[in-house]
């Protein structure tokens, strides 16, 4: 399964959340297994986008930023191509998050 990773930290989240039996665990992870048996997603994280501001322009953007620069290119994005690495570095521009 190609979301396991994901799947794990759904169920990580749930376990602690919900207060999950050992039982409901399983339960929840051949759910979670089911669902994304046929999807794939790609993560986008906070730490991402940090990260290529930091290569882009010389600088971290806040936390605050990366959520704002994801928020927006989750509607913004071109969906022929995805959120690209250089969809990202237009995103924090166009945001005004990329300081001198």
């Amino acid at each position: 399964m190609i979301a396991t990773r994901y799947t794990d930290e759904m169920v990580a989240v749930l376990k602690d959340a919900l207060n999950l039996a050992p039982e409901e665990v399983a339960t929840a992870r051949e759910a979670l297994a089911v669902a994304w048996d046929d999807k794939l997603a790609i993560v986008w994280t906070f730490d991402d986008v940090i990260e290529i501001g930091r290569a882009a322009y010389g600088h971290a953007i806040t936390s605050d930023e990366a959520r704002d620069v994801l928020f927006f290119l989750d509607t913004e994005h071109d969906p022929k191509t995805g959120i690209t690495t250089a969809a990202v570095i237009d995103a924090i521009k166009g945001l005004g998050f990329a300081r001198a």
